[in-house]
């Protein structure tokens, strides 16, 4: 079974990533890019590509989530148009971080990402 990651779950995680590089902003050539995971998360390990806190509301405590863009079965790919807009989509492994692996629970597998961010993309210009 494969649980789907859209919009409302991934857009305050992304938003944050994208809001934080506003004052450094970064180019990148437009094309289709392979998502890896980060290389020193601070929930890791297990290794991971994106963390969703609370992604499903599972114990009175702080329900991490994690999903390692790496595994063999996971494929999550960045595509930008070169003008406006900026879609991440795939499938990743992942579920409850359970310290040093995953916990082995109903949580625990593929997870479908599908995000569209077109407010505030574009081509910067040096003034």
């Amino acid at each position: 079974m494969i649980s789907r990651v859209g919009i409302s779950s991934l857009v305050l995680a992304l938003v944050a990533m994208f809001a934080s590089s506003v004052a450094s902003a970064a180019s990148i050539t437009p094309g289709t890019y392979r998502l890896h995971n980060h290389p020193d998360g601070d929930v890791n390990p297990p290794p991971y590509g994106i963390r969703l806190d609370e992604l499903y509301n599972i114990s009175p405590g702080n329900d991490v989530f994690t999903l390692d863009f790496d595994d063999a079965q996971s494929n999550v790919t960045l595509v930008y148009d070169g003008a406006s807009t900026i879609t991440i989509s795939g499938v990743a492994y992942g579920g409850i971080d359970g310290g040093a692996t995953y916990l082995n629970d109903n949580h625990l597998g593929l997870y479908q990402i599908d995000f569209v961010y077109n407010i505030g993309v574009g081509r910067w210009r040096r003034g």
